[in-house]
C-alpha cells in the first residue's frame, strides 16, 4: 500500500480536546514507553458505539500517564484490516486494541505471531486462550433478554417481536433467542414473534433494508406493538417500518436515535454494549504488566427511557432493573446456547 493511502487511513496520534499531541520523538521501540494502537473493522472513531467508547478509554489511560503514546487507524476498505494491525506491528506498538467481530481471527493470527506483543479485540473472543490477548465479548443473549423483558412489560396488545439478522450468524441468534427468552420470563403470556432474514443472500448481511421494512411491516400487522431489531441497517429499516405506523420500537446493540433521530417518540429504550465497563481496567492491566485473562464478557445496559412510553411505571422500571441485576450476578440465565444448535 503506497504512502498516500496509509496517510488516508491513519489519524495519529488524535487527543481529547484541549490537549496537545504527544512528541514525535516518542520511539514506541523504547522498552520504557508504553504505544497503544487502535483499528476499527469500519467506521471512525468519532462513531458512537464501540468505537467511540474504545478510543475514549484508551485517551483517558493516556490522561492518566498509563500510555505515552496513542494512536488509530479508521479501517475504509475491509481488505486493508490485517494491513492496519500490521502497521502498528511494524512500528513495534505494545498493545493492539482492534475493535469489531470482524478482526477476530486477524487479531488472534497477530497474538500468536507476535508473543511479546499485547491484544486487546473488542466483541471477539480468545478461544485459544493466548496468553497475550484478551477478548471483550458482550454477551447477546442477555441484552436480548434485556429487550424482550422490556417490551413484555409495556405492550399493550400482548404481541411483541424481534426482526433479525440471519439466525446462521451466532450472535444475531443468541440477541433474538434471547429476545424471546426475556419477553416470555417476564410475561408468561405474552406472544412473540420473531423473524431472521433469510440466508440465502450473504452479500446483503447487515444491510439488506429491503428485507427489513417488511419484516417490520409484517410483526405489526402481526400485532405487535413492540418492535426489536437487531442487525445493522437491516435491523434499522424494520425499526423505521415499524415507528411509521406509530409502533413502539427497541433497538439493539447500539443507540438507535444517533443514525435515526426521528424514531425518538417511538423508541422506548435501546440495550447497548458497555465497553467503558471492561477496556480502562484492561488498558491498566497492560500497562502495568499484570494482563493475563484470556475473556471478559462485558454487560449490556438501557439508554435513558421515554417516559412518554405508556405503560412505563416505576414498578415496571424496578422490575427491569432486577432483571439486569439477575443477568449480571447469574440468578438468571438465558438458557440460550453460544451457538445455535444444528438443523
Amino acid at each position: 500500500m503506497n504512502l498516500v493511502r496509509w496517510l488516508s487511513l491513519l489519524v495519529v496520534l488524535a487527543q481529547l480536546l484541549g490537549c496537545a499531541p504527544a512528541p514525535a520523538s516518542v520511539d514506541c521501540a523504547d522498552v520504557t514507553v508504553f504505544c497503544v494502537g487502535l483499528v476499527t473493522e469500519s467506521g471512525k472513531v468519532s462513531d458512537p458505539g464501540l468505537n467511540r467508547d474504545s478510543w475514549q478509554a484508551i485517551l483517558q489511560a493516556q490522561e492518566k500517564h498509563l500510555i505515552d503514546k496513542a494512536a488509530f487507524i479508521e479501517t475504509v476498505e475491509s481488505l486493508d484490516l490485517a494491513k492496519n494491525v500490521d502497521f502498528f506491528l511494524s512500528r513495534k506498538y505494545d498493545l493492539v486494541v482492534t475493535v469489531g467481530s470482524g478482526l477476530e481471527e486477524i487479531s488472534r493470527d497477530a497474538a500468536g505471531n507476535y508473543p511479546d506483543v499485547l491484544f486487546i479485540g473488542i466483541d471477539q473472543s480468545n478461544p485459544e486462550e493466548s496468553p497475550n490477548m484478551v477478548g471483550v465479548r458482550f454477551p447477546e443473549d442477555q441484552g436480548g433478554f434485556m429487550a424482550g423483558a422490556l417490551a413484555a412489560l409495556v405492550t399493550q396488545t400482548g404481541v411483541v417481536g424481534a426482526a433479525c439478522e440471519s439466525d446462521y450468524i451466532d450472535s444475531m441468534w443468541r440477541y433474538c433467542e434471547g429476545f424471546r427468552a426475556g419477553a416470555t420470563y417476564a410475561n408468561a403470556m405474552v406472544s412473540v414473534i420473531v423473524q431472521y432474514r433469510p440466508s440465502g443472500s450473504g452479500e446483503s448481511a447487515f444491510r439488506d433494508e429491503k428485507w427489513g421494512a417488511e419484516a417490520g411491516d409484517n410483526l405489526t400487522k402481526a400485532g405487535a406493538d413492540v418492535v426489536f431489531g437487531a442487525g445493522g441497517d437491516t435491523a434499522e429499516s424494520a425499526l423505521e417500518a415499524t415507528a411509521k405506523v406509530k409502533m413502539m420500537v427497541i433497538g439493539g446493540g447500539a443507540d438507535i436515535l444517533v443514525p435515526l433521530p426521528e424514531l425518538a417518540p417511538q423508541t422506548i429504550s435501546c440495550v447497548v454494549r458497555q465497553v467503558s465497563e471492561a477496556l480502562p481496567g484492561l488498558l491498566e492491566q497492560a500497562a502495568d504488566g499484570t494482563f493475563s485473562a484470556p475473556n471478559v464478557n462485558a454487560p449490556f445496559a438501557f439508554t435513558p427511557f421515554n417516559k412518554k412510553i405508556p405503560g412505563l411505571t416505576r414498578a415496571v422500571k424496578n422490575q427491569l432493573l432486577e432483571i439486569t441485576r439477575g443477568l449480571a450476578d447469574g440468578t438468571i440465565l438465558t438458557n440460550v446456547s453460544p451457538e445455535k444448535p444444528g438443523e
